[in-house]
């Protein structure tokens, strides 16, 4: 039997572009008013360029914590680890820099924090469209902030590159 739900997205606050990453994360870290930002990186980005570091000058001593250790299609044992190091750094923010694995996780973190979801097997008790609670420890705790500015360009990365595999495969060989 297939299996049903709905899942409720969120209207989106704000896309902020056209400026430095660190820049408008640190402007919505002060609006919020959060005090431990627990910043969830591409590890790409995070080898690669310097912007991960910049962000976390910008930070100074509001950074709590940094996870760059997710792997695409974000596995659960990845969600779990990140989630411990956010738990463990009494975050009241989490951040998201990157493209979709890593968004897709800070969403998974924010779900393991407010239900104290502690391993892969105990997110089996939330599927999709289950509402979930609030995190007891966090009251502080908001969704996931994607800097849009390098996670949409990865996403249209991707796109474009699947876009030209595809058309590679029908070309006549």
């Amino acid at each position: 039997m297939p299996q049903s739900g709905r899942i409720a997205f969120g209207a989106m606050e704000a896309v902020v572009f056209g400026r430095p990453a660190a820049d408008a994360i640190l402007e919505e870290v002060s609006r919020l008013g959060a005090e431990r930002v627990f910043l969830m990186a591409s590890g790409t980005l995070n080898r690669s360029t310097d912007e991960i570091a910049k962000v976390q000058q910008a930070l100074g001593p509001r950074l709590a914590g940094i996870f760059d250790r997710m792997p695409p299609h974000t596995p659960r044992s990845a969600v779990i680890a990140a989630a411990s190091a956010a738990r463990e750094a009494g975050a009241d923010l989490l951040v998201t820099i990157g493209g979709g694995s890593v968004t897709d996780g800070g969403k998974a973190v924010q779900l393991c924090l407010a239900n104290d979801i502690r391993t892969p097997e105990a997110l089996d008790a939330f599927p999709p469209g289950k509402r979930t609670g609030r995190c007891p420890r966090a009251a502080a705790l908001r969704p996931a902030l994607g800097a849009a500015d390098h996670g949409a360009d990865d996403i249209v990365g991707r796109r474009i590159q699947r876009h030209r595999r595809r058309h590679r495969r029908a070309a006549p060989g």
